[in-house]
Formats: structure tokens, C-alpha cells, sequence
């Protein structure tokens, strides 16, 4: 690094406020329940009952991290993370499979898939919120980081 260059400031994650969160389940009462626990945090959930409506918020929303069920009518969880990671928009987007299987056969096609973490149903808050904390940190250090990264390859 040259004397005239700056290093780039990671923004801090609020402890209140400061992330969208998309949660994507078929299953209302899961919607209903991951929601509270996030807005109760001050994050925004932004639920979305399948992959199609999954894909509309992306594109208006362009959410920090996403709740993905595995188990969906028409396109599943491992499926919708697959395309999510193979677009470059979405690429960087951390993805959390939530998920009743505890098979590791059912780990390995979601770690396969691009997924970053996973949940298990029933989801507890205890758990929830650390983990959605933790990836809106490494979301946030993405994008701060990124324009310095496009800098350097001009």
C-alpha cells in the first residue's frame, strides 16, 4: 500500500437496527416467529413464502443476510441458495439453510449449495440472533470492501 492510499473502514453493525433480513419459508407460522425475533432485535424481516417471491424482494430489497427454508413447494432451499450463488449479485449475500433435516448427507448438499450457515427447526432466538449478527458483520465488511477491491483491479 502506497502513503497516498487509505485503508477502507469496516462499518460497525449496529447492536440495534441496521439489517434487512430476508426469510423465505412456506410455513406462515415460521415467518411469523423468525420475524418477531428479528424486528424485536430492530432488524427488518422481509418474508417471503417461496422462492418466486424470494427473488422479487432480492431485486427491490437487496437484503445482508437470508433465512432460507430447505423444505419448499416447487423450488427447495438447496435449489434457490444454488442459483443465489451462482449470480453475482447475490453472490456475496450470506445464506443460512433453516431446516428440520439433520442428516449430514442433508449438510452436505446446503455447504454444496453455497449455503454459509444452518439452523435447525425449530429455530430459537438464542440461536437465531447471534448467528444473523454474525453474518450481518461479514456482509457489511463485504460491501465496504468491495470498492476498494474494484480499485485495485483498475
Amino acid at each position: 500500500m502506497q502513503a497516498n492510499e487509505s485503508v477502507p473502514e469496516t462499518p460497525a453493525v449496529p447492536t440495534s437496527g441496521g439489517g434487512r433480513i430476508l426469510i423465505v419459508d412456506d410455513q406462515e407460522e415460521a415467518l411469523v416467529l423468525m420475524g418477531r425475533y428479528l424486528t424485536a432485535e430492530g432488524l427488518q424481516a422481509l418474508p417471503a413464502r417461496n422462492a418466486q417471491e424470494a427473488l422479487e424482494l432480492i431485486k427491490i430489497k437487496k437484503p445482508d443476510v437470508i433465512l432460507l427454508d430447505v423444505i419448499m413447494q416447487g423450488v427447495n432451499g438447496i435449489e434457490l441458495c444454488r442459483q443465489l450463488k451462482e449470480d453475482p449479485q447475490t453472490l456475496d449475500v450470506p445464506i443460512v439453510l433453516v431446516t428440520g433435516l439433520d442428516s449430514r448427507a442433508d449438510r452436505v448438499k446446503g455447504i454444496t449449495a453455497g449455503a454459509d450457515d444452518f439452523l435447525t427447526k425449530p429455530v430459537y432466538r438464542e440461536e437465531l440472533i447471534p448467528r444473523v449478527r454474525s453474518l450481518l458483520k461479514l456482509s457489511f465488511a463485504r460491501r465496504a470492501l468491495e470498492p476498494a477491491r474494484l480499485q485495485q483491479e483498475v
